[in-house]
């Protein structure tokens, strides 16, 4: 699942080792020439270096969903309008950018191959190349992502909501820029296996968030509600979605700056000429398809509720939030996942990248099947801890019941499709995600929620069988594919 997703929507030394020149280490390590091992590479010992990159990356999606938690949380205090107007908001700006993200993440394979390969100088060219095509990306996403928050859309009619929808829209849409900026410097970083720069960005990123939505969105009044000592900064109580959307904004261009302090810091080598975005684009469009797919379904999703009215969308998006929260370990495990398999098909070593990918997929059912007994022992509990509103704690309450019939599929759909994306076949992953979720998900969605009348739920059900269908294709491909040698697809 993307997440309102995120979707992503998707995560390496110690902080000590941020100022120093690290890419030379780096280049060290790297410039041995490739080996193909005839020896099946034992799966523990991949298993251990999955667990060693997933745990940094592990706890920056956490951080990433934590904001988006942080930012929910604050709507629901501030009323069923504004928590509905920033769902909305929400699910927009993810439905938007969705694709673009996608087609940057193209950059997984082509660095951790690169890396994997030995040709370091190859992997920042590659970084110079989506940072390049990020501009454009950004420059047609942001003024389309605020053209749909306006009021007179079926999901906008006037109203409160609608105010406070464009107000998130009118400040959150600057962080498109940051948003792209952030999965090309993730993307490098991660394939040398760099992962605790981006957890301290992530880190500082929430540190700042916490108490800029706080006071942005609720003002003196939020504080006084709380028992906090009031500021007296603002003019007024709050900018409700607005300032939830500055918070959002900030937080993000701040991440990415320190972020890139780090990566060019460790840079260290002359700029070496650009090859065009040719290469971006065959591996990351069928990327981003995938994603949009997947993500454009359950942002879909969010569009339907909001005819159910408010209490609905706020119960739909406490659900998907709390989904997200057990969706996001598996994220990170499955970047470690894509990273690994890259590396070794750099590597000429498809043993190690089978290897990987079966280290990937344990790690990910044994967290999804500690989410699903969470969402069934203590669903309404958790519901509880993101709003007031007793109608849509309920309801969550039983909307997650259904969440947790599909973790495991969930967990296997995304670290299959990372296995995929790491060997270098994203197509494989884009046209699982058009059938699964399009082809069946969505119609058996409607079947069920309008035709049969289960409403809210017959829309989760119908989710749920897209991700069992794309659990199934995804793993049945990957298992076909690494059956036989895996070649470098990327030069």
């Amino acid at each position: 699942m993307i997440t309102v997703h995120s979707a992503y929507n998707l995560v390496y030394t110690s902080a000590s080792c941020h100022a120093r020149p690290a890419l030379e280490e780096i280049t060290v390590s790297q410039e041995v020439s490739p080996t193909p091992t005839s020896e099946p590479a034992p799966f523990t010992s991949e298993l251990m270096a999955t667990l060693k990159l997933s745990g940094p990356l592990v706890a920056s999606f956490v951080g990433y969903q934590l904001i988006t938690l942080v930012d929910t949380f604050v709507a629901g205090q501030l009323g069923v309008d504004t928590l509905a107007a920033v769902s909305l908001g929400g699910a927009l700006y993810w439905a938007i950018t969705i694709f673009p993200l996608g087609l940057l993440i193209g950059l997984d394979p082509i660095i951790a191959q690169a890396v994997g390969g030995g040709d370091t100088p190859r992997s920042w060219r590659a970084l110079e190349e989506g940072l390049g095509l990020m501009f454009i990306l950004a420059l047609i996403t942001t003024p389309i992502f605020f053209a749909l928050t306006r009021e007179g859309l079926p999901w906008s009619p006037a109203g409160a909501v609608t105010v406070e929808l464009e107000g998130y829209a009118l400040s959150r849409m600057w962080s498109v820029l940051p948003l792209l900026a952030h999965t090309c410097l993730r993307c490098y970083l991660q394939g040398h296996e760099r992962a605790q720069p981006i957890f301290w960005g992530t880190a500082l990123a929430n540190l700042l968030n916490l108490p800029l939505s706080v006071y942005l969105g609720g003002g003196d009044p939020l504080l006084q509600a709380w028992g906090l000592p009031t500021l007296g900064l603002l003019p007024e109580a709050g900018y409700g979605a607005l300032g939830i959307g500055v918070a959002s904004s900030v937080v993000c261009t701040a991440e990415v700056l320190f972020l890139l302090w780090v990566t060019t810091r460790a840079q260290g080598q002359a700029p070496r000429p650009r090859r065009g975005w040719g290469e971006l684009i065959r591996v990351g469009a069928p990327v981003g398809g995938s994603m949009l797919s997947e993500g454009g379904v359950f942002s879909a999703s969010t569009l339907i509720v909001s005819a159910w009215g408010p209490a609905v969308i706020g119960a739909h998006q406490v659900t998907l939030q709390l989904a997200s929260c057990t969706f996001i370990l598996c994220l990170g495990i499955s970047n470690a996942t894509a990273v690994r398999v890259g590396r070794a098909v750099g590597q000429g070593d498809w043993e190690r990248s089978r290897s990987a990918a079966q280290a990937g997929l344990l790690l990910c059912l044994s967290t999804m099947s500690l989410s699903a007994l969470s969402f069934t022992q203590g669903g309404e509990t958790l519901a509880g801890l993101i709003s007031t509103d007793q109608e849509v704690v309920t309801l969550a309450g039983e909307l997650l019941l259904i969440a947790a019939a599909f973790q495991l599929f969930d967990g296997a759909q995304v670290v299959m499709a990372a296995a995929l994306r790491g060997a270098g076949h994203t197509q494989i992953p884009f046209w699982s995600a058009l059938i699964s979720h399009w082809g069946v998900g969505l119609p058996l969605a409607y079947l069920i929620a309008f035709t049969a009348g289960y409403g809210v739920y017959g829309l989760w059900w119908g989710l749920s069988g897209g991700l069992l269908c794309a659990a199934l294709i995804l793993s049945v491909s990957f298992h076909r594919l690494s059956a036989r040698q895996i070649k470098r697809s990327t030069a």
